[in-house]
């Protein structure tokens, strides 16, 4: 039996822990508690026999790295950025996806959503998502307060992300559809 709602809740938790602590702490403290939970949160899925999307286990070696590096130095835009660099990947993935004809982002899109088919149009339609949202975070961290990024990051950005992969996948179901 699939338990769902543990995964959802493994994705959920060290985000919201990682706002908790910066309200409580800093960005330092809430960067700390993020890496741990998010790396507790893979060997949880691993003992209960889970499925770990790979984007899941990139996304948080990219965070322990980055993040492991703004402890380091005192210095919050390596944890910033590092949305930035994943949404810039996926994207690059996705349309390396669409020119080779592969459908990445229909294997991307399968771990949210078993119902998506695979289709050429969804790896391009990803692949502006990706990119949007990697500008999106460039310009808020670029330019507004720590307070500000973490709130956008924390309850804008997996809605936005959410309603542009929303968006993307009825356009390609629509030209889908089109096409037969």
């Amino acid at each position: 039996m699939k338990r769902h709602w543990i995964k959802t809740a493994l994705d959920i938790l060290p985000l919201i822990a990682f706002f908790v602590l910066f309200k409580l702490y800093n960005l330092q403290v809430a960067t700390i508690g993020l890496i741990t939970l998010s790396i507790s949160a893979i060997g949880v899925l691993y003992l209960i026999k889970e499925p770990i999307s790979t984007l899941m286990i990139f996304s948080t070696i990219l965070l322990t790295v980055l993040g492991g590096i703004s402890i380091y130095f005192n210095d919050p835009v390596y944890i910033k950025i590092k949305p930035t660099i994943v949404y810039s990947i996926v994207s690059i993935i996705c349309f390396y996806g669409y020119l080779k004809n592969k459908n990445f982002a229909a294997k991307l899109i399968k771990s949210i959503d078993n119902s998506v088919s695979p289709s050429r149009s969804l790896d391009k339609y990803l692949c502006l998502t990706f990119a949007i949202s990697a500008i999106i975070n460039e310009v808020v961290w670029r330019n507004f307060s720590d307070e500000v990024w973490v709130d956008f990051k924390v309850f804008f950005m997996p809605f936005i992300l959410m309603l542009l992969i929303g968006i993307s996948t009825a356009l390609s179901l629509k030209k889908q559809q089109a096409a037969k």
